[in-house]
């Protein structure tokens, strides 16, 4: 599978190279300039607005919207094998693989043969020893709105992350879903 995987990555790579962008009358052309051009756009989107930040005062949220000593706990406890297997096993497959190229997949299938290193890894993540930033390393991704996309905003990025990060904040998301409610107001989701 890994090497189907490079195959069509690297297939991708040669048809959807961007080789220039239309910005008004201007053409954009350059790896240096594509990429300057496509930060700058992406950090202005999503980047908080000048003049948007602000404190909230933490006595703003009342007793029944924070978490007790109880809830605590169980948000904090140890990761057990059986809640790692369950996210796991409940990840969509056939989704693109991240800069590894070994997808969820992989991990599925070979559980009874990985298990004790993934154990390991969430391990390490509890006992705040994990050195984070080698495993959300990321590859960005444009993939076009329409065909013949020839504006940044005709692009979508995505962002391809390795299955054991996804993983991670998989069984950290399954972990605070029962607070949800607690947390959230109904009025400020959808």
């Amino acid at each position: 599978n890994t090497a189907y995987y490079q195959k069509i990555a690297n297939g991708n790579k040669r048809k959807n190279t961007i080789h220039s962008l239309n910005v008004g009358d201007a053409v954009i052309e350059g790896t240096e300039k594509l990429l300057e051009h496509a930060t700058d756009f992406y950090k202005s989107l999503f980047g908080p607005a000048q003049g948007n930040m602000f404190h909230l005062d933490p006595d703003i949220w009342g007793e029944e919207e924070k978490l007790d000593e109880l809830d605590n706990e169980i948000l904090n406890r140890p990761f057990t094998e059986e809640e790692v297997r369950k996210a796991l096993f409940s990840m969509k497959s056939n989704r693109a693989p991240g800069p590894d190229n070994i997808p969820a997949e992989f991990y599925q299938h070979c559980w009874d043969i990985v298990k004790e290193d993934i154990m390991k890894l969430f391990t390490v993540s509890h006992a705040g020893e994990l050195d984070v930033s080698r495993l959300n390393y990321g590859i960005i991704t444009l993939l076009p709105k329409i065909n013949g996309a020839n504006k940044i905003q005709q692009f979508r990025p995505i962002c391809l992350l390795r299955c054991p990060y996804k993983l991670i904040t998989k069984v950290l998301d399954n972990r605070v879903v029962p607070f949800a409610d607690k947390l959230f107001s109904r009025h400020q989701n959808a």
